[in-house]
């Protein structure tokens, strides 16, 4: 009897360090997933950041080259800007400094921001400089549009001033430096426009609290071909921003794709589920059986199954899918190198057909011929051009009429 007692006394104490094993490989697994989870989101918030001012630079860059096509536009325009669409024109307010480089410049347009509106001044011929303002929010809005990386985007002056928003008129953001001065980015002695200043040398971003709601800031300075006055030649730095809630940029940088939960969590609930195998490896010679944990075994191995045939049928559809999309990267890649050579053809003999076809015309042409007709071209060709070995267009046709240019600085 006493050899009984023992034996049922020391069962439970035997149970115990049977389970001990188990349950520290449990808690360790979990300590290793949370210290990955951290170093995850500590990676992935670089990353955001990162991106975010790779994004603004992008922008940055897009806006010069719109600027720039624009430019294009207006010297190829045969007659005045009154008629082109999308351009109001202004009274131009400008100094004698202003009205040399705009006389300096003739054709070549200077682009200006004053206020909060994008103006341009241009000379046609010897008439006087005639000033123009395009849609600001048309031209700015399609080269803004972020995609859901920010909430709103800023353009401003590198004394903090706020010359254009986009999408976020209603937080009335008007001037960094106060955002910049609350956010104690720097030293408090400074002023407003001391501390936006500070910020035109490099790249950066700070948390700043506008209307109550924090908000994560990205400075990204950019050299753009505008100016705060007409000034020929001149790039001038601005301050490119991004606005985006500190909520949601946590929320962003603590989201996981569903291939890597579907990765932790199988093998965390296949360790689950077989708890009740486990427990029955580890049961003792005196306790019995129920009933129960002979159907928490049954469902259990049920469930286990299933998660194991969804994952194994989740990484063949992977498998399948990679296969299939890049069989038809390589169709495509096939069909394009095709083609090429065909289109290269077809392009060859148009300019063969507009090289005698120009030939041709170039008999009525005036040495003091400097606008080119409307002519059409073929579908293969927006406009085409005969230039001489200064880098003079002599000849060019296209959809409509424009100026003869020298290409030769292209």
């Amino acid at each position: 009897m006493s050899q009984d007692t023992n034996n049922g006394e020391s069962e439970p104490g035997g149970l115990m360090s049977r389970v001990r094993t188990p349950i520290l490989f449990l808690l360790g697994l979990v300590l290793v997933l949370g210290a990955y989870y951290f170093l995850y989101a500590q990676k992935k918030t670089n990353y955001l950041v990162g991106r975010n001012l790779r994004l603004l630079a992008s922008m940055g860059n897009m806006v010069a080259e719109a600027i720039t096509s624009y430019d294009d536009f207006v010297k190829n325009q045969s007659k005045t800007l009154e008629d082109v669409r999308g351009l109001t024109r202004t009274e131009c307010q400008v100094n004698a400094d202003e009205a040399k480089a705009i006389r300096k410049s003739m054709a070549d347009p200077l682009f200006r921001l004053r206020g909060t509106g994008l103006e341009l001044a241009h000379v046609f011929s010897d008439v006087e400089p005639s000033c123009y303002r395009p849609d600001t929010a048309k031209f700015f809005s399609a080269l803004f549009a972020s995609k859901g990386a920010f909430d709103g985007v800023l353009l401003a002056k590198t004394t903090g001033e706020v010359v254009y928003q986009h999408q976020v008129p209603d937080l009335g953001i008007t001037h960094l430096g106060v955002l910049l001065a609350q956010a104690g980015s720097g030293d408090s002695k400074k002023s407003a426009a001391e501390e936006a200043s500070s910020f035109s040398s490099a790249a950066s971003y700070r948390n700043v609290e506008i209307g109550g709601r924090e908000y994560k800031l990205f400075i990204e300075p950019v050299r753009l071909p505008i100016g705060s006055s007409f000034a020929g030649g001149i790039r001038e730095t601005w301050l490119l921003c991004g606005v985006v809630a500190a909520d949601k940029f946590v929320y962003e940088s603590l989201a996981i794709s569903s291939s890597l939960l579907l990765l932790i969590l199988a093998p965390l609930l296949l360790a689950a589920l077989a708890w009740p195998l486990l427990r029955l490896r580890l049961i003792g010679e005196r306790q019995r059986i129920r009933v129960f944990d002979v159907l928490l075994l049954g469902i259990c191995s049920l469930l286990g199954v299933a998660i194991l045939t969804l994952s194994l049928l989740d990484v063949y559809a992977y498998a399948e899918l990679t296969s299939v999309s890049e069989e038809q990267l390589r169709g495509f890649a096939a069909d394009m190198a095709s083609q090429i050579p065909k289109e290269i053809n077809v392009a060859r003999g148009d300019l063969a057909d507009l090289q005698k076809e120009a030939e041709a015309s170039r008999r009525g042409y005036t040495a003091d011929q400097d606008v080119s007709e409307a002519r059409k071209v073929p579908p293969s060709w927006n406009r085409f051009a005969l230039i001489d070995e200064k880098g003079q267009q002599k000849l060019r046709w296209g959809k409509r009429a424009s100026r003869l240019l020298n290409v030769d600085d292209r």
